[in-house]
């Protein structure tokens, strides 16, 4: 029975709501991160993913070890493989050998639903689809999905693999740099404005992160091993609509900046959620309309325009 979570990067966006997720279960909880948390969901180890002895101190023999780190999004590192394998995959690869003498009773990566597939011809996506990462951070979460299954296999233990689609919802901070939920909602208070890739047509996959965190909670927790499963709403929404919705729900006009879609912009991107539902019985439920509109009221409660 899993007693103790790590959570790598638990001071994050996703990792503060997973933290209340499992900290409401009943586990004790370790956030290893170079930020403290917000929230006193438990014990904060000050440590940095890129050194890895340090951080596999944290890990005692039995725990839950979720890895949410990761150090660039994909139009920052672009193209720079080289960057990515510097940064993210040869410090994962050495976690995973400095960690892997502990016996976790469960290691989880999150990886990314988006990035890993890149383009696909079967929507909504399966997790069988074969992956087909167009930019250096998509190669980047995929050779680190490759690792954990390799680290695993030679130690023993059993790992869990989670590929989200785009979470967004409150504490999706100024400084996170991931998602368009939030630089939409801000353009929308503050009047700046906002990046429309492409027209808008992109279509995406936009879970609320707290029911993110519970089908990760659920997963982890409910026996689902040695398989990678997507999260995600199962509902695809255009970046135009996406733009009407927030209108919609902020009274604001939003202004429009039109930008040519990026080598990292996949057209469509809808997850398969059929595997999340047959080994959880978790569905993702909230409309993309409430949860926008509980997170520009979070918004507007918590930062100062």
């Amino acid at each position: 029975m899993l007693k103790r979570a790590v959570l790598i990067g638990g001071s994050g966006f996703i990792g503060r709501w997973l933290g209340r997720a499992l900290g409401l279960r009943g586990l004790d909880l370790v956030v290893v991160s170079r930020r403290r948390p917000l929230e006193d969901w438990g014990e904060w180890v000050r440590a940095d993913a890129a050194a890895p002895e340090a951080v596999a101190e944290t890990i005692r023999p039995g725990d839950l070890v979720v890895h949410l780190v990761h150090s660039t999004i994909p139009v920052e590192s672009g193209d720079d493989l080289d960057r990515e394998e510097r940064e993210n995959v040869r410090p994962y690869a050495a976690l995973l050998d400095a960690a892997a003498p502990k016996r976790p009773r469960l290691w989880v990566y999150f990886s990314s639903g988006g990035q890993v597939y890149g383009e696909q011809e079967t929507i909504p996506i399966p997790e069988s689809a074969a992956p087909r990462p167009a930019y250096a951070y998509g190669r980047a979460k995929l050779a680190m999905e490759e690792t954990t299954r390799r680290a695993a296999a030679s130690g023993g233990f059993p790992w869990l693999i989670l590929r989200p689609g785009n979470p967004y919802g409150p504490c999706q901070e100024l400084t996170n740099r991931h998602g368009a939920v939030p630089a939409l909602l801000r353009a929308a208070r503050c009047g700046t404005a906002f990046a429309l890739y492409g027209g808008g047509i992109t279509v995406r996959d936009y879970v609320f992160v707290e029911e993110a965190a519970e089908a990760a909670a659920r997963l982890m927790l409910g026996g689902a091993r040695d398989r990678a499963v997507n999260i995600g709403a199962g509902v695809g929404t255009s970046l135009r609509e996406l733009v009407a919705l927030a209108e919609e729900v902020t009274g604001a006009r939003v202004r429009i900046e039109d930008r040519p879609l990026r080598p990292s912009d996949a057209r469509v991107n809808v997850l398969d959620v059929s595997l999340l539902q047959r080994l959880t019985g978790f569905k993702p439920r909230l409309p993309l309309r409430d949860g926008l509109r509980i997170t520009w009221e979070y918004l507007k409660a918590h930062e100062t325009p």
